[in-house]
């Protein structure tokens, strides 16, 4: 049993010889049948790979047995030693979760090792041989992201697939414990809205964490990209009050630009202010008492109208939308021809707000 001749002739290796002087593990005793397979024969010629020794009995499960005709998946081999836990055991009485197998090679780190020494997100096992990915992959050498594992059953759908063979979306994985709730579970059994996934790490906070461990409030998740508006950032990548403005509006574009440029100059040069009640007192006409609307200046209700009010109002819509722009022109000889500035927009609302006031009071005098 120690004889050192009985040993596998690799380096460092202490399995017993099979054949040719090496254990099974490196090449020794027949060889798999499979073409350019060299592991070694289970049973039929083939190795485990290839279809060799006892399949699962559970119904339509292909995996090997560990025991009692079960795989690992289905409750064969040893069960991890933790009270309420079904997980294989990996070694030491214990699951990855709680602690079985190898340990990353990362300093600090006590996730479980994969090929290599390190966790997954250390840089161990398999990567995706999408250049510059560096992800995991899961099957065919391609992460989930990029095709690898199992798709959605759903015709059309290219998602990764959950438990049941769906994705989240279309009712894989598991389901919020709450009876009636049908959200996709986070942790502790629960979805988001109840209590599951990560909390905000500020203070007295039990909003969900979006990212950097804080919830939007405090700080989570992507910000406009409006230099110096700290709002969260919706579908491309401006807040609301920021990208609503550079939607498509009946095929047609909006004609405020797009550009950062354009985004800084807006914010540098304010709108126009529209003036107080009491600032159009101070600037209109000097009247006294009850002989305001004998000084107010004719108001024409709609551009059609002349101030002798020789024609009538043509809809509900020109009362409302009364002609502030020319109003100011008569009575105080503004020009507001060619385009339109940052004045010409003050003028104008300057002057549909006095043609608001003067309606107000010419109502309740005359009344």
């Amino acid at each position: 049993m120690h004889d050192g001749g009985t040993q596998c002739h690799v380096d460092n290796c202490t399995k017993h010889i099979v054949s040719d002087g090496k254990c099974a593990s490196h090449g020794g005793g027949r060889q798999c049948r499979y073409e350019n397979c060299t592991n070694s024969v289970i049973s039929r010629g083939l190795c485990i790979l290839h279809g060799g020794g006892r399949k699962c009995r559970y119904e339509g499960c292909q995996k090997h047995i560990a025991s009692g005709g079960l795989c690992r998946s289905h409750g064969g081999g040893r069960r991890c030693n933790m009270d309420g836990c079904n997980s294989s055991a990996q070694s030491r009485g214990l699951c990855y979760v709680h602690g079985g197998g190898g340990r990353c090679q990362q300093l600090h780190c006590t996730s479980s090792a994969k090929k290599g020494g390190f966790c997954i997100a250390h840089g161990g096992g398999h990567r995706c041989s999408v250049t510059n990915c560096k992800s995991s992959a899961v099957s065919g050498d391609l992460c989930r992201a990029h095709g690898g594992g199992r798709r959605c059953n759903i015709i059309g759908c290219k998602s990764s697939a959950k438990t049941g063979g769906f994705c989240i979306a279309h009712g894989g994985g598991k389901r919020c414990s709450v009876e009636g709730c049908k959200s996709s579970a986070q942790r502790i059994g629960l979805c988001k809205a109840h209590g599951g996934g990560r909390k905000c790490t500020e203070a007295s906070c039990n909003n969900s964490a979006v990212s950097r461990g804080k919830c939007i409030a405090h700080g989570g998740g992507k910000r406009c990209a409006l230099e110096g508006c700290k709002t969260t950032a919706r579908k491309g990548g401006f807040c609301f009050a920021h990208g609503n403005r550079f939607k498509k509006r009946d095929g047609v574009e909006s004609p405020n630009p797009t550009t950062f440029d354009s985004l800084k100059e807006e914010r540098m040069f304010s709108r126009p202010r529209l003036p107080s009640i009491s600032e159009i007192l101070r600037s209109d006409r000097k009247v006294c008492g009850s002989v305001w609307h004998e000084h107010l200046p004719p108001l024409r209700r709609n551009r059609h109208e002349t101030f002798d009010g020789s024609k009538s109002v043509e809809g509900l819509w020109d009362l409302q939308k009364a002609t502030g722009r020319e109003r100011m022109e008569s009575v105080y000889g503004y020009a507001c021809n060619g385009r339109r500035r940052d004045d010409d927009r003050q003028l104008e609302m300057e002057g549909q707000a006095r043609s608001s006031l003067r309606m107000l009071i010419s109502a309740v005098l005359c009344n």
